[in-house]
């Protein structure tokens, strides 16, 4: 499986539709993170730009899994492929013995 990374640009202004659907949306991106399609996601602090890092097999897979999105007409978006992808463990809490 490769990782892609997915660069979205958000509206300037959001329109009540694009409001009225940011719960659908926020709904499978956790069901995407669950299920292993996306390994993260994150959203900038102004709203304006957000990333995530896609596991699929093509670039044509992971616009694909962007198509079903509920806020598809929303957004623009870059699809770049990943040389490599590291994150810190976020495991079980390590155990300090005092």
């Amino acid at each position: 499986m490769r990782k892609f990374m997915v660069t979205l640009t958000l509206p300037v202004y959001f329109s009540e539709e694009f409001v009225r659907l940011i719960p659908e949306q926020r709904a499978m991106i956790v069901r995407l993170l669950t299920e292993g399609k996306l390994a993260s996601f994150s959203l900038s602090m102004e709203r304006s730009h957000g990333w995530m890092v896609a596991n699929a097999d093509s670039v044509q897979k992971v616009e694909a899994l962007l198509d079903t999105f509920p806020m598809i007409d929303f957004f623009e978006y870059e699809i770049a492929e990943l040389a490599m992808y590291d994150v810190q463990h976020m495991g079980m809490p390590q155990v300090m013995l005092n």
